[in-house]
């Protein structure tokens, strides 16, 4: 895990959203995985979950869609269309800085959902959670987690972080931890 996590300056920043360090994370946690060989069969579930992500992402692009088209005609002075797409029954707003905040969140959670199906899809064979919790040293994935900013409740679960308490002692006392 050590030699996996030291490659993150290479792939995401500290800029980088959490989506992105946590999709790093769990590559870095699979690659670990593969190795210890902590396979499982794909879940029978998975096409109908993969579905569903794909659903949601065509929704959100549509909505993306409408939404620019509703502002290119706010910019041209002509009055708003209804709205085509029904999933939302809310009415888009008129101001143009609200319209194009409203684009950018819906490319943020494109974007999330985006992620989430890369993620589910590459790690459906692998149980990801076993390396964490009885092989990996908790200190390096808490150091880790400092130095790129992203928050510990992210990585482990309420009941991991208070098994591992010592750890985040270990690694508060030595703020020069190296993982």
């Amino acid at each position: 895990l050590e030699k996996e996590l030291s490659q993150w300056e290479s792939q995401i920043s500290v800029d980088s959203t959490n989506e992105e360090k946590i999709l790093f994370f769990n590559r870095a946690n699979r690659t670990v995985s593969i190795f210890c060989n902590h396979l499982r069969l794909v879940p029978k579930n998975f096409s109908t979950q993969m579905h569903n992500i794909q659903n949601k992402i065509d929704v959100l692009k549509q909505e993306k869609i409408e939404l620019e088209i509703h502002l290119k005609r706010i910019k041209k002075g002509k009055m708003p269309k209804p709205r085509e797409h029904k999933a939302v029954p809310k009415s888009f707003p008129t101001d143009i800085d609200k319209i194009e905040n409203l684009i950018k969140r819906y490319n943020a959670r494109i974007d999330k959902f985006e992620i989430k199906k890369t993620e589910k899809d590459e790690f459906k064979s692998i149980v990801l959670g076993t390396c964490k919790i009885n092989y990996f040293d908790p200190r390096i994935t808490i150091a880790w987690c400092n130095k790129v900013q992203l928050s510990i409740e992210k990585i482990f679960s309420k009941m991991l972080r208070i098994k591992f308490i010592w750890a985040f002692d270990d690694v508060k006392n030595d703020p020069n931890f190296k993982f």
